[in-house]
């Protein structure tokens, strides 16, 4: 298992395209990796459970994660690959959580990627694309031409 040594923002950077947990963590599944960061973190068995509800992927300074569904205000990087979450703060219920995407997400990635500023590269459950170019506009943020 190799973790990048980039910090999220600037691997997000170089890649010129949002991260998942496999950008960051090669070579390990996410399961195996939450399953093993819970255990030691928790100090109980990770869950075997997965709820019925999911949660909803969201960009947060180039990394898509989900937030945890019990409020504890903890968040983790999720991915499309193996669309699953389980928050390392609480401990979420004792249950894994199904990811949602959404369904426009490469549309959303092609147009926050073309902001200057990874930290710009933020999408919450709800915003449209025209919300997005309201955004740039009311901020004035910087845009790449290319």
């Amino acid at each position: 298992m190799a973790i990048h040594p980039l910090p999220a923002m600037q691997l997000a950077e170089e890649l010129k395209r949002p991260i998942q947990h496999e950008d960051y963590h090669e070579g390990v599944e996410v399961r195996e990796f939450m399953a093993g960061l819970f255990t030691r973190m928790l100090r109980r068995a990770a869950p075997s459970k997965v709820s019925s509800m999911p949660v909803f992927a969201r960009l947060d300074a180039g990394r898509w994660i989900a937030d945890c569904p019990m409020g504890c205000n903890g968040a983790e990087m999720v991915t499309t690959v193996d669309p699953i979450f389980l928050c390392l703060s609480c401990g979420c219920g004792d249950m894994w959580w199904p990811v949602e995407f959404p369904p426009n997400k490469m549309a959303l990635e092609n147009n926050l990627k073309r902001r200057v500023d990874v930290q710009g590269w933020a999408w919450n459950l709800g915003e449209t694309i025209a919300d997005l170019n309201r955004e740039v506009v009311a901020r004035g943020l910087e845009m790449r031409l290319d």
